[in-house]
């Protein structure tokens, strides 16, 4: 069996591939919580709904809240009127 560790390493990899780390997130629970560390490391805002629904799940949903408290670069795209 392969360290846990190993596939850490090789996801870490994956950093700005986000769909391929979404994926990855889905394929096991072992592979779950890395991947989802690594998706909310940075998180890109490009419009007002996209906002809405970060502040949502921050406030609704705890696991995302623990999420984005890991959150290093936040990027802002759109002009909010």
């Amino acid at each position: 069996s392969i360290p846990l560790e190993i596939f850490e390493h090789i996801l870490d990899f994956l950093r700005w591939q986000r769909k391929d780390l979404y994926n990855c997130a889905l394929v096991c629970r072992a592979w779950h919580h890395h991947s989802q560390l690594l998706l909310y490391s940075r998180v890109v805002v490009s419009s007002r709904a996209a906002y809405d629904s970060v502040a949502r799940s921050s406030i609704r949903d705890g696991r995302s809240r623990q999420y984005l408290a890991m959150t290093r670069t936040l990027l802002i795209t759109d002009t909010f009127p």
